[in-house]
């Protein structure tokens, strides 16, 4: 069987049946991979978690709209990138560093860690305000038990506690700079509010959630 150049090419000669082969092979081995993180992250096979049900209660449009940058920005693939920047900025902090090696599981499950940030993140951007409400019941519960000691640059020994507002600031900012810039820097237009004003304050109204 002959080979073929790229101008000579058809979907009958054999360099575009070795193609179309290959990309079939590769995507018979991908469906079981992507089933598999799929139920990694969200305990279920079809990717859709258990709290997802939730999302569909409550009869207004939560803390922001369909109008707001925050739904333009966390609606768009940039946030997983801006996801990875932000903790990694957060743990520059050396208390937030603390925290999370002292009271995290990321180390034996990441996927599950990265899970949990993921329904906070989801919820309280597109959730009612009575499901947001909720969900940041049941962050602030978990965060009430997170608390120990870190060295700073001096060497002294503080104490730290992951409710206090200095740290939820410094969460909040590093979420919110990162998720603006994955957004901006891999070329996603940000139409909807234009103020930034708007945008930087969606992590302070969700921090002061009761």
């Amino acid at each position: 069987t002959r080979s073929c150049s790229s101008s000579q090419r058809s979907p009958r000669c054999s360099c575009s049946g070795k193609l179309i082969g290959m990309g079939s092979w590769l995507s018979r081995l991908a469906r079981p991979l992507a089933t598999a993180f799929r139920q990694t992250v969200s305990g279920s096979p079809d990717g859709l978690p258990d709290w997802a049900k939730q999302m569909a209660e409550g009869d207004d449009e939560g803390l922001f709209g369909p109008e707001s940058a925050v739904w333009e920005v966390h609606g768009a693939l940039s946030t997983l990138v801006g996801g990875i920047r932000a903790l990694l900025l957060q743990a520059a902090h050396p208390a937030a560093l603390a925290g999370v090696a002292e009271h995290s599981r990321y180390e034996t499950d990441a996927l599950g860690r990265l899970a949990g940030t993921t329904r906070w993140l989801t919820v309280t951007t597109f959730g009612a305000t009575t499901v947001v409400a909720r969900e940041a019941a049941r962050v602030r519960g978990m965060h009430r038990r997170v608390t120990g000691t870190y060295q700073d640059r001096q060497g002294h020994v503080r104490q730290y506690a992951a409710q206090d507002t200095r740290y939820l600031l410094w969460v909040h900012c590093a979420f919110t700079d990162s998720f603006l810039k994955a957004h901006l820097g891999l070329g996603f237009p940000l139409t909807r509010d234009r103020k930034s004003t708007r945008l930087n304050s969606s992590h302070v109204k969700r921090s002061r959630m009761p």
